[in-house]
């Protein structure tokens, strides 16, 4: 059978290269797509395939191929070598194609530069200039004097706002027109209510003062950013922060400045913007009724490089709080939707229909409850406007809007997380009433495995030793240890618990002080304390109903704390393990190795080794709080498909 594939692959080559010495490479390429389904084992197949495509002038498909074939048999030589030829001379037609057709655009610029300017001084038509100048702006290849020429334009028709603007978009870009810079800052004296500070904040006031030159939102609305951003921080909302057109990076980087100043727990801000840019209005996107193109803000504009943002980020010493991403909301969005992790604040300045649409369908399911939007644009342009009722009517929701100025406006999320209907209304209130988190100790737990936690605590416990004993492997900031002290102070009013953290987070002295009547510290290693522990049970016979495992979590680590702390759990007793992940797959694989630095957690296989296989313990199921809430172990992390608690729970069943 073999020898008579081996015969067949070499009979279909053969007929193939005579087709391409013949030059039908077409044909050529239509015996290889009917022949490597049949012989899938065959690389000969795949590398002649890839020969004839890049023949025929498909270099992108033989590439791919390639890179297909090198997978399947990494030692194929024959096809790394073409690879490589391939991919450079691939690099070099587009780096010449980029080239050729950038020169191009810029001759095309030049000439209705030449012809504006001509319009503007010499024949007084500025309506035709200010037309010909956006055509030359929504070609989006920055050149000198565009937008110094449409700031002329704008003051002519009598809008120095927009005129101020374009001038700030042409220094971002070409810092050395002393023209640009002396004629804005004639606008700004004679103008002088349009950047006077009218919020009485000095801490706002001082960040706006370096801020401004980098963005095109008003005062309130930096402001509105500024103390929503703020508030969320102080009161320790969980959730990362999104921003959706961010031009210069102004607004970007108040945000991130705030987030250093105030957060309590880590969060991240992340950046959306084309950086060349806004792309085509529909027909939607009107102000007045006059389309977005013709009022001078259409395509092209609003544009800056991604470097003026990262360089005020760098200013203010905020980088490490952002993230920018390049790139059309269409594309971004759908690629790092998982990635940006849940949000508690989303700012809407898409400006279009279709932007305004895209972001809001993406995103606006991982806002936790509470959580804030701004838009911006609501009030300007029409199509933004529709597209934010349109999503309140297909979700069937209100939103409370606030007017900020003119035109941006802020809501909060009108619908929460839906409670489980297993969950009463009851047992939710008292998680949150104990929940040590909600008064801003840090937690690397969401809400439902701090949840999970407190059920397990003060529900499943045979109830058996008095004191009721406990262990804690890992504390961190001691919010897992105080939300199990909370809970269990619920069904006895005799505690002894033991937390075995070698470290000493900042957090974590001040949850000892506060808990030091019931938990005793043994800052060692966990195999450490095992003896320690052992003699202490060992003298009254009192053993922990309750163990829970969140240290190293190494496979290795995980098997020796299970066959360290397994005998000493009480028989009826539960043992806890957080970080308890699915295997790795394609839609969760990157998201797993990015919350555990590149390495997959080793509790799932310690725990089905032992406590499933060799102990034989009974796998119990805990409620969620949110079933839909898909917040994960740290707010801040990427969200992983499928994953809504790491929580696994066993119930000793040995006597």
């Amino acid at each position: 059978m073999a020898t008579m594939q081996i015969n067949d692959q070499s009979k279909i080559i053969n007929q193939a290269i005579d087709l391409m010495n013949e030059k039908d490479n077409l044909n050529a390429l239509k015996l290889f797509d009917q022949s490597i389904p049949v012989f899938p084992d065959m690389p000969g197949l795949k590398y002649g395939k890839a020969i004839a495509l890049a023949r025929i002038g498909h270099t992108d498909d033989a590439i791919d191929t390639l890179n297909e074939l090198i997978t399947t048999f990494p030692g194929h030589q024959k096809a790394k070598l073409l690879l490589t030829e391939l991919s450079d001379e691939h690099v070099e037609e587009k780096n010449t194609n980029f080239h050729t057709n950038e020169l191009d655009i810029k001759e095309k610029i030049a000439k209705i530069l030449n012809k504006a300017f001509v319009l503007i001084n010499e024949e007084g038509d500025i309506y035709q200039a200010f037309e010909l100048l956006n055509t030359a702006k929504a070609l989006k290849c920055p050149m000198k004097g565009i937008d110094y020429l449409r700031a002329h334009c704008f003051i002519k028709i009598n809008q120095p706002d927009s005129a101020r603007e374009s001038l700030k978009e042409e220094l971002r870009y070409f810092p050395e027109n002393l023209e640009a810079g002396k004629m804005l800052d004639e606008i700004i004296k004679q103008w002088p209510q349009a950047i006077s500070g009218c919020v009485g904040d000095t801490e706002f006031q001082d960040l706006l003062q370096v801020v401004r030159p980098y963005t095109m939102l008003s005062e309130e609305r930096l402001f509105s950013l500024f103390s929503h951003a703020k508030q969320i921080c102080i009161g320790n909302k969980p959730g990362n922060f999104v921003e959706c057109g961010v031009a210069a990076g102004g607004s970007t980087a108040l945000l991130a400045w705030v987030i250093k100043r105030y957060t309590h727990q880590p969060r991240l801000l992340y950046a959306f913007d084309s950086f060349e840019g806004m792309p085509e209005p529909t027909q939607h996107d009107t102000h007045n009724s006059i389309s977005a193109d013709t009022t001078g803000w259409g395509t092209g504009t609003c544009a800056a490089n991604e470097d003026s943002v990262r360089e005020l980020c760098v200013k203010l010493g905020v980088s490490d709080f952002v993230v920018t991403v390049k790139g059309y909301f269409q594309d971004s969005l759908a690629k790092m939707r998982n990635a940006v992790g849940v949000l508690s604040l989303l700012h809407l300045d898409g400006d279009w229909y279709e932007s305004t649409k895209v972001i809001l369908t993406s995103l606006y399911d991982q806002v936790v409850n509470d959580g804030f939007f701004q838009v911006d644009d609501y009030g300007y342009w029409e199509g933004c406007r529709k597209a934010v009722h349109e999503f309140e009517d297909d979700r069937k929701n209100t939103f409370n809007i606030n007017p900020i100025d003119g035109t941006g406006v802020w809501f909060s999320k009108p619908d929460k997380f839906p409670l489980n209907p297993s969950v009463s209304k009851e047992w939710e209130q008292a998680f949150w009433h104990d929940d040590p988190v909600s008064k801003g100790v840090e937690s690397q737990m969401s809400p439902n495995e701090r949840f999970q936690l407190y059920y397990t605590a003060r529900q499943l416990l045979p109830g058996l030793s008095h004191p009721v004993r406990f262990i804690e492997i890992g504390s961190y900031a001691g919010a897992s240890l105080m939300i199990i002290d909370n809970a269990l102070k619920n069904i006895s009013h005799q505690l002894n618990g033991f937390s075995v953290e070698p470290a000493m987070h900042n957090q974590f002295s001040e949850t000892l002080g506060r808990l030091k009547c019931n938990i005793k510290h043994l800052q060692m290693l966990s195999h450490q304390a095992v003896p320690v522990l052992k003699e202490i049970f060992e003298k009254d016979g009192n053993f922990p109903e309750f163990i829970i495992v969140d240290g190293d979590h190494t496979y290795e680590g995980v098997k020796r704390d299970i066959i360290d702390y397994y005998p000493l759990l009480a028989p009826g007793g539960i043992m806890l393990f957080h970080d308890y992940l699915p295997p790795l797959k394609q839609e969760n694989k990157d998201a797993i190795l990015f919350h555990h630095a590149g390495r997959e957690p080793g509790i799932r296989q310690a725990c089905q080794e032992l406590m499933e296989e060799k102990f034989a313990c009974e796998i119990i199921d805990i409620p969620l709080l949110y079933p839909t809430d898909p917040t994960q172990t740290q707010s801040y992390l990427p969200i992983i498909p499928g994953v809504f608690s790491t929580i696994r729970v066993y119930r000793k069943t040995d006597h």
